[in-house]
């Protein structure tokens, strides 16, 4: 049996027990008990009928959130089919990963390099250089904090400097 069945089987119920209460007030002879007991019907019948309407709302509302979620999950797959061949998986130094932009004539987006924990997780979040030193080039991923090192590009430090100090962009 459906929601909507059980709820006009209720409402049903409480049309005949209403009727039930009219006719025993109606009668000379009513038992007060009876009429008592017909109104705790009444009562109870319509609290039912309203906690089914209101989980019969709720029903829709979460049928409804899942069809959102089940649209975003298809927008997510769309675009990580998209922009996945755009971008090829680079070892910038030892154990050190990023997805960088495949090189396309013509196009108006600058080479960049993106989080690979991110890119797995169908996310496009770009590196974006935060410094360098005699150690390498850092950068960061703004949507995992991930701190990345490029120690192949290390700067010799200049023996006039103190080779500690890290430039900062």
């Amino acid at each position: 049996m459906d929601s909507i069945t059980i709820a006009t089987s209720i409402q049903t119920a409480i049309n005949v027990a209403d009727k039930i209460a009219v006719l025993i007030r109606q009668s000379s002879k009513a038992d007060k008990e009876l009429l008592r007991l017909s109104n705790e019907l009444l009562i109870t019948l319509t609290n039912i009928s309203r906690e089914s309407l209101s989980q019969l709302a709720e029903m829709y509302s979460t049928r409804e959130a899942h069809a959102m979620l089940e649209k975003k999950v298809v927008e997510l797959e769309e675009w990580f089919e998209k922009e996945k061949p755009s971008y090829a998986l680079k070892d910038i130094c030892r154990d050190v990963f990023v997805y960088e932009r495949r090189k396309i004539e013509n196009s108006p987006e600058p080479q960049h390099w993106l989080c690979a924990r991110c890119f797995d997780n169908n996310k496009k979040s770009i590196l974006q250089r935060t410094g360098i030193d005699f150690k390498g080039t850092y950068y960061i991923c703004h949507e995992c904090n991930s701190p990345i090192c490029d120690d192949s590009k290390k700067r010799q430090p200049n023996p006039g400097n103190n080779p500690r100090i890290t430039w900062k962009y």
